[in-house]
Order: C-alpha cells, then structure tokens, then sequence
C-alpha cells in the first residue's frame, strides 16, 4: 500500500521535472523568440506615448531597408505569347451613291472615318459595284486622287490604295460639264462602294506588365536585367522591348534561346514601372520573364541624436523616459530587424505595425546613434526617439 508522504513527494518531484523542462526550452530558443514569448520585446503590446509635451530626440522616415544578404531583388513577371491575328476584312461600305454636277449646282459625296489604333492594314482595296455615269469620275482617299475615268455600265471598279491609317477620308465626285454644255449635267450613280484590307490586330503583337519598385530599392540601385527565354517557331521579325519610356532592344533573336537585356538606373522610377515586349510579324513566346536589380554594396544609414546635461541628468534621475518609437508599413506578417544604440544591441520582433521600446538605459551624455539592420525587408515609415515625463 503506498503511503500519502510517498504520493505528495511523487507529485512535487514531477512538477519540478516539468518546469525544468520548460525552464531549459526557453533557454535553447533564438533571442528573438525568446523574448517574443516572454513579452520582452513585443510592438504589439505598445502604444504611442507621443503628446504635445515630448521632448524629439529625432525625427527620420527610414523608408524600406533590407538584411545583409539580399542584394538582388527579384520582379517575377508573366509568360505571354505574342502573335501575329491577319484576316481579310470589309472595314467600311456605302450604298446607293449618287452625285452629279451642272453650271448651276453639284452634289459630291464625302465621308470621314476613324479606325482603333490597335489595328494596322495590308493591302486596301477599294471596290465600285453598278457604277452607272454618264462622264468621268473622279476619286480622292485622304486626299489623294486615286481614280479618274469613266467607267462602263454595271460594272465592277477595284481600286488599290496606297495605305489605310487611323483617320480617313473618302471623297467622290463628277466633274463639271464643259463651258458650252450650258444645261447639261455630269452625274454618276455607284450601287455600293465597299474598302476592303488585311487587318493586323495589334494588340496581339504586344504585352505591357508593370512591377513596383521601393524608394529603398531604387536609392540603392547599381545596375540591372530582364531575363526569359524567347520561345518561338520561326524566328520573329523583330523583337521591341521597352522599360518604361527607354528602348532596351529593338533585334532580331534567335528562338528557343535565353535572352538578357540590362538597364540601368535611369530606366526605373520609384514605384510603378512598365515594361512592354512587342514583335511585328509572327508568333513569339516570353516565357518566365524576371526583372531583376543589383543593389549596391549597402553601408547601413547612422541616426544621429544628442543629449544635453540636463537631459542626461533626468533621465538618470527617473523624472523622464526615453522611448524608441517605430511605425511600420503593413506589409510584413512579422517585422523582424536588430537594434544598435551606442554599441548596444537588442532585437525587435514585432508582429504589429507600432512598436516603442524604452532606451533610458541605452543613452548617454552628448552625442547618441542608432542603427536599424533589418533580418528581412522592412518598411519602416517612421523612426522616433523623444523624451516623456515619468508617471
């Protein structure tokens, strides 16, 4: 039979195992996660003191800083096909055109149209169906005379332009009758009049993607890329690549080979950039495309702040705290980055976009610094270091 000593000394001996146990895992955690989950060092607990009576130490808006170890950034942009879509098309027709002209009046027949800048055209073609005139008519596209005759009756007049552009004009007209043909009159009737062409649409021969670029990334830009791999059947006319307003590649490559083309840093702009690829005639593939950028070697940015004597003297005293304050940019499940304050360091790891910590301890006499070194890519809006009354 086991006694009751026996049973109470079993469970104490157990709690004690337990708590060892916990005791040695907090122990082996990271500092960061050590502390995070003691309480030590967590943004979210905190809020703003920051009031009319704070005394700023410094004022900085850091912007986006990045760890050590990443000096590429990567702009993963989508594989699209680029081809060339030809058809023969009727673009525009009139019936029943009548005009005439005598010694006391004309009737001309004019028309203006306008077609989508996607589209381009081969081959136009102007087609008369049951003309029936009675004397010579004459023809004007975008003005350009492009017929004068006479043509038979009931007959079919085909008629080659030149070009077919954006905005157009068709014109159609008799002309007058003789000095002596007093009360005679030119007139022609055309049953339809149809144009006709070969349409590219250009919006198949072209692609536009846009990628974002931080102040940060662009501040400590070096030099840069674009990279995929052309993948296409027969070799493309010519391949048209621009980043934003500036020309990277207007060529001819190979098919089924990787292509390069670097830019430098007047290319990009902070925030939105474009980037287009565009061939003439063909079909071409832009397979797994990549805009990537250098940044240079980075020397971490030193925040510097003072102290006078009688600053120095109340935060010894107790009477005011100094506070550490960063706001971040929501855009990190974590914001997780070390702290160097005069030689002496600590690690923030805060799952909120606020973050204040008190420094009193940190700080001396005179001249102070801070530098951020981040353990991933933060947006820091914010970095403040000011002095409040103790309550």
């Amino acid at each position: 039979m086991v006694k009751k000593g026996q049973t109470a000394g079993g469970a104490a001996a157990l709690v004690i195992l337990v708590g060892l146990v916990i005791i040695l895992y907090i122990l082996f955690l990271p500092p960061a996660d050590r502390a995070a989950l003691l309480g030590e060092i967590n943004g979210s607990s905190y809020s703003s003191t920051i009031t009319d009576t704070s005394d700023f130490l410094l004022n900085e808006h850091p912007r986006t800083l990045y760890p050590d170890s990443q000096d590429v950034i990567t702009h993963e942009l989508n594989t699209v096909t680029l081809y060339s879509n030809k058809e023969d098309a009727l673009l525009k027709e009139y019936n029943n055109i009548y005009v005439f002209s005598s010694k006391t009046d004309k009737k001309v027949f004019e028309d203006s149209f306008v077609f989508d800048s996607i589209y381009t055209f081969t081959n136009p073609v102007l087609i008369l169906e049951n003309v029936d005139s009675n004397s010579p008519l004459i023809i004007y596209f975008n003005g350009k005379e492009v017929y004068s005759g006479t043509p038979k009756k009931n007959s079919i007049v085909k008629i080659k332009l030149d070009s077919v552009g954006r905005e157009n004009k068709l014109f159609i007209e008799t002309p007058d009758p003789s000095w002596w043909q007093f009360f005679s009159y030119n007139k022609a009737s055309i049953g339809s009049v149809k144009l006709l062409a070969t349409v590219n649409n250009n919006e198949l021969l072209q692609s536009e993607q846009s990628f974002s670029v931080s102040q940060g990334e662009y501040d400590n830009f070096n030099t840069g890329y674009v990279k995929f791999m052309l993948s296409c059947t027969s070799k493309p006319s010519k391949l048209i690549v621009r980043l934003n307003d500036f020309l990277l590649s207007n060529a001819i490559f190979d098919c089924n080979q990787p292509v390069k083309l670097e830019f430098d840093k007047n290319s990009l702009i902070p925030g939105k950039n474009v980037i287009s690829f565009k061939i003439l005639d063909g079909v071409a593939t832009i397979d797994r495309p990549v805009v990537k950028t250098i940044l240079e070697k980075k020397v971490r940015p030193v925040y510097y702040f003072s102290l006078t004597k009688e600053q120095y003297s109340e935060l010894k005293e107790g009477s005011k705290i100094a506070y550490l304050e960063l706001n971040f940019v929501r855009n990190n499940d974590i914001y997780d980055l070390n702290v160097n304050i005069n030689g002496r360091f600590f690690n923030i790891r805060s799952y909120d976009t606020n973050y204040k910590e008190d420094i009193s301890r940190f700080l001396l006499e005179g001249e102070n610094y801070i530098i951020l070194a981040p353990r991933t890519k933060v947006d820091v809006k914010d970095l403040f270091v000011y002095l409040v009354p103790k309550v």
